[in-house]
């Protein structure tokens, strides 16, 4: 599975590159940490799966996920977030999202379900998370 990671923190960046790393048949094939980055890349590399924060260095994870269906990505996008708030759940649902992670709560819970995702491109937000 070809990956690509939104996250304005290097940190997390950096610590998701590592847990992933480590998983047989998942490759990081790009990283960005705001609106305009995550948009070129991902359709620079057409991956299998984005992982996206809603808070970005500039722009939001919301906008990026509206901006990639709009676009007609129809790769697995998995939100990995500390906007937890049903309401961001509910607005990701509704724009597209195929999971939703607390990074408090489910950090290495979205390693477990990428690694479980294997070939498949696309899940309902209710199988994931």
């Amino acid at each position: 599975m070809r990956l690509v990671l939104v996250e304005d923190s290097e940190l997390v960046r950096d610590c998701l590159q590592r847990m992933l790393g480590q998983s047989p048949g998942i490759e990081v094939v790009g990283q960005a940490a705001d609106e305009d980055e995550a948009v070129l890349v991902v359709q620079r590399t057409v991956p299998d799966a984005v992982v996206l924060d809603i808070a970005l260095a500039s722009g939001s994870g919301i906008g990026v996920l509206e901006r990639l269906r709009n676009a007609g990505y129809s790769g697995c996008i998995l939100m990995l977030t500390q906007n937890s708030q049903r309401f961001y759940r509910e607005v990701c649902r509704k724009l597209g999202a195929d999971g939703f992670f607390d990074k408090s709560a489910e950090f290495t819970s979205i390693v477990e379900t990428l690694v479980e995702l294997g070939g498949k491109q696309r899940l309902k937000l209710e199988d994931v998370a």
